[in-house]
């Protein structure tokens, strides 16, 4: 009913890298690869020596970090404001930082 792969390659990687699909080739014969402890931490250290990864979990740290901190600690930024203000304020910033995202 479903093919196992599609009739055209989707894009000009798979066109190069020939007829032999990356879920093909790391499953085997339609069975789910095995994973091991040796494997995952190989996998995990590539992933923590990289340097674009380490910048990526940075900047997410940092924006996660700022983020908590101001919502932690608006009402204490905003003295005089009571609490059903500054729980608009909050609503507000996470309205923008969806429509940002």
């Amino acid at each position: 009913f479903v093919e196992d792969q599609p009739a055209e390659a989707p894009s000009e990687a798979a066109k190069r890298r020939g007829a032999a699909s990356p879920v093909s080739e790391s499953r085997g014969e339609g069975q789910a690869a095995e994973m091991t402890f040796p494997k995952f931490v190989a996998n995990v250290t590539t992933v923590l020596s990289s340097r674009d990864m380490f910048l990526v979990t940075v900047a997410y740290g940092l924006g996660v970090g700022v983020f908590y901190s101001i919502a932690t600690f608006l009402s204490q930024l905003l003295p005089d404001w009571d609490s059903v203000d500054t729980s608009t304020l909050g609503l507000v910033i996470v309205a923008v930082g969806l429509l940002g995202s």
